[in-house]
């Protein structure tokens, strides 16, 4: 019974029209021309755009992984002052990299 929700619009539809309900019932369904025009086609576009997308979205990474590493060796070096000063004795501060 669940899969025939759609039989009792048709028969509304049918008894508005004065049409028998038997050949409202045989609905055509979108052939194969409409899933390669509204789907098919469309899905192509999306995941070729995707794919050109991902490119950029990589190069974004590798930059985000440049800085990370950067700051981590700065917070490394910090904790290496930080330590000698702790231990009392004073290590060269290394020199700014221009």
């Amino acid at each position: 019974m669940k899969r025939l929700w759609w039989l009792v619009p048709l028969l509304i539809f049918s008894a508005c029209q004065n049409e028998p309900a038997i050949e409202v019932a045989k609905v055509s369904v979108p052939g194969y021309w409409f899933h390669l025009i509204f789907i098919v086609i469309p899905l192509g576009v999306i995941l070729v755009k995707l794919f050109i997308d991902l490119g950029s979205v990589r190069d974004s990474l590798i930059i985000l992984e440049g800085q990370g590493r950067r700051l981590l060796s700065r917070i490394e070096e910090l904790e290496d002052r930080i330590k000698s000063l702790e231990s009392g004795g004073k290590k060269e501060e290394p020199k700014e990299k221009e």
